[in-house]
């Protein structure tokens, strides 16, 4: 099949890249999205009107995917205390959407993002990516990935802020 040319031998593996310290979700400690926003707040939402702990797979079956599950990770928001559960990091969150707001607007990626299209709204993927790597450090391996990481932290931070949205952009 497909799957067994491009995913690695071990399915252990891409648990693996997803375990990684809350504090430092990448190499770098740089934030760069998998899922859209609006499905990561939605579970996001979900979970903290659920329980405050779930075994990964039941959270995968009825809450979200594994690219949301990342984002999550990334932002603070859950941990994985081992292999097989997953934690929000914070008991009784009265306000999900101020929470998870607040976890991505504290992303370095996303004020550089932010900064770039306050400073030229019609920046562009590559933009962005250079300006992270600039600043942040963080290296993308191809320019098919500088594309779709840089527009992942655009479409983020203008959802994160819509205002940002210049009207006579088409994109």
């Amino acid at each position: 099949s497909w799957a067994k040319k491009f995913l690695p031998a071990d399915e252990n593996a891409i648990d693996e890249r997803a375990t990684i310290d809350p504090g430092h979700p990448t190499e770098t400690g740089v934030f760069s999205p998998f899922s859209s926003p609006v499905k990561a707040l939605d579970a996001y939402a979900m979970s903290c009107g659920l329980a405050h702990e779930w075994t990964k797979d039941n959270w995968l079956r009825n809450i979200a995917n594994k690219r949301v599950m990342a984002d999550l990770k990334k932002l603070g928001l859950i941990h994985y205390p081992t292999r097989e559960s997953v934690q929000l990091t914070t008991a009784d969150v009265d306000d999900p959407q101020g929470m998870f707001k607040n976890a991505l607007a504290k992303q370095e990626s996303i004020q550089l993002t932010r900064q770039a299209l306050i400073q030229n709204p019609q920046a562009t993927a590559y933009e962005i990516c250079d300006l992270v790597t600039s600043k942040l450090g963080k290296k993308f391996a191809t320019e098919s990935t500088k594309l779709r990481e840089g527009n992942a932290l655009i479409r983020w931070t203008r959802w994160l802020e819509p205002y940002l949205i210049d009207p006579s952009d088409s994109r």
